[in-house]
């Protein structure tokens, strides 16, 4: 589920979902997962890289998370879990909470050549990034998120040395570095 809350019909069935799961899995013992992730809808490549930055995750770890979810419920690692599955940019707190102000510099600090193309293709850079704590997912699943905003970065400048056609791209759902 990409959506949650009570803000609305879809987020509420999200709500119901998850309840009726916790009971039929305190009912049967039958393990559960749910993984709420966040925003994964394919859109054009620049625009896929800046989503990274406001809770966007890539297909790829979507996909590995699901199997990686699989392989531990048939192993017997949960009974029930409930984990997200976002992009993790291991940034510290002060880029974090002021990525506007502090973000290019760190990613330049990382990975040379970053904050010109993050000016280069005017990324909009948000005030603060969110950061969810997925240690749940790597402790019962053995999972962790591989792109993040940093390696989105070292993907467009791979492409940019083949000559790629940068601003017509689709997003791949994988990285190509």
């Amino acid at each position: 589920s990409m959506a949650y809350g009570h803000s609305g019909v879809y987020s509420v069935t999200k709500v119901i979902g998850e309840d009726l799961c916790r009971t039929y899995h305190n009912m049967m013992h039958v393990p559960f997962a749910m993984l709420r992730y966040h925003d994964f809808v394919p859109k054009p490549y620049l625009a896929f890289g800046e989503k990274l930055l406001y809770n966007g995750v890539d297909a790829v770890d979507v996909a590995s998370s699901n199997v990686a979810c699989v392989v531990a419920g048939l192993g017997g690692k949960y009974g029930l879990l409930r984990t997200i599955v976002h992009s993790n940019h291991g940034m510290p707190a002060d880029v974090r909470t002021n990525f506007a102000a502090n973000g290019p510099a760190w990613c330049e600090s990382l990975l040379a050549g970053s904050a010109a193309r993050i000016e280069k293709y005017g990324f909009r850079l948000p005030t603060g990034v969110e950061q969810h704590d997925m240690s749940e997912a790597k402790s019962a699943l053995g999972w962790a998120p591989k792109v993040n905003f940093l390696t989105f970065l070292q993907d467009l400048m791979a492409r940019e040395s083949r000559g790629e056609d940068i601003q017509n791209l689709w997003s791949p759902g994988s990285l190509s570095f």
